[in-house]
């Protein structure tokens, strides 16, 4: 019976993350290259725009929901460990915190400043050239620094089994 608060805890903020994560990758891998080669391209700033500000207040919700998530699981974890972490320890976490940091800023600045340019020009046949207003604000960057972060939390789960 312990374990329940723990384990639900744990799920909710792996959910948060998989959905964060997950619709970054759907919006990179399959909504971006759609855009560019099937829609107009004054649509596709249009649809663009109108997808990524409903995924940043999803987002947005998310990561409130990880963070406190996230503290609760680091009671947890200092109860099972009697209180104490290695350094090995802090060290992971401390990069996990920086990259969800430098997830959060992105996700600010795009939150404050994106708003879509539309382009005059056709779209590309080009895979590695989109439109500007087809490409969301350091998507390919918020996917690597996701990727890390879930990186950093598997090894700190690893440590404390």
């Amino acid at each position: 019976m312990t374990e329940i608060i723990p384990s639900l805890n744990h799920w909710v903020h792996l959910m948060s993350a998989i959905i964060w994560i997950g619709g970054a990758i759907f919006l990179t891998i399959a909504v971006t290259p759609i855009l560019r080669k099937h829609v107009d391209p004054d649509l596709a700033g249009q649809l663009a725009a109108g997808m990524y500000k409903k995924y940043q207040r999803v987002v947005g919700i998310l990561f409130l929901v990880i963070l406190v998530t996230g503290g609760i699981n680091l009671h947890f974890v200092r109860i099972r460990l009697g209180g104490t972490f290695d350094q090995f320890y802090i060290i992971i976490l401390s990069v996990k915190l920086v990259l969800v940091m430098v997830l959060m800023t992105l996700f600010l600045y795009n939150a404050l400043f994106w708003s879509p340019a539309t382009p005059n020009t056709p779209p590309s046949d080009d895979e590695d050239s989109d439109p500007p207003d087809t490409r969301f604000p350091f998507q390919r960057a918020m996917i690597f620094s996701s990727m890390l972060v879930v990186l950093m939390a598997a090894i700190l789960k690893h440590l404390h089994l």
